[in-house]
């Protein structure tokens, strides 16, 4: 709720305001249904630290900025292992991620390669900001820009790098062609 409250009280975009206001309420009712408590009743640990709250509306913003209207992606990877939380050792595709995806009914892809050990592939908070703005299509576009960004954690199965394509959506069927064949058969 406090990082709602900062957002809803700052001199940000409404647009901003808004879309990242959705984020954390997606987050915190994920949050919520995995610790079977209400949302005012949840205590964050690693998810109630500043960097959320900046990964959130930096993410936001930076999207606003680059005049992105729609956003969408693909199936997210699952990962694969164990990571250590506040909370012990849990699955690397954590159950808040977890429930984030179930709930955007998002598509979901075995790690790269299928390795045994991937470890977390997407964070709650990657979860909640792709589960909240994007939708899980590929639609054609003409491809204008492409960004990357790099990770710092190093595996030898797969590099740890995220990539933005900026385009104009094309329809594509103004260039097919097709034909429609019927027959009705009697005595069947």
């Amino acid at each position: 709720q406090d990082f709602i409250d900062i957002t809803k009280h700052s001199s940000l975009p409404d647009g901003v305001i808004s879309k990242s206001v959705d984020v954390f309420q997606r987050l915190s009712h994920a949050e919520s249904l995995v610790h079977g408590v209400k949302e005012t009743e949840l205590h964050l640990h690693e998810l109630g630290t500043l960097d959320t709250l900046v990964d959130v509306v930096a993410s936001v913003i930076g999207l606003d900025v680059l005049g992105i209207e729609k956003l969408f992606c693909s199936p997210l990877p699952t990962g694969s292992g164990v990571i250590d939380s506040e909370h012990g050792r849990i699955p690397a595709f954590s159950p808040v991620t977890a429930t984030l995806i179930s709930i955007a009914n998002a598509p979901v892809v075995p790690a790269p390669g299928n390795v045994q050990d991937a470890g977390e592939m997407v964070t709650p908070t990657g979860a909640a900001l792709a589960t909240t703005m994007a939708t899980f299509t590929q639609p054609a576009i003409n491809l204008e820009k492409i960004g990357y960004g790099l990770g710092e954690r190093d595996s030898r199965h797969f590099p740890n790098v995220v990539s933005i394509w900026i385009g104009e959506r094309t329809e594509l069927s103004k260039s097919i062609k097709l034909s429609l064949l019927e027959t009705n058969i009697d005595n069947m």
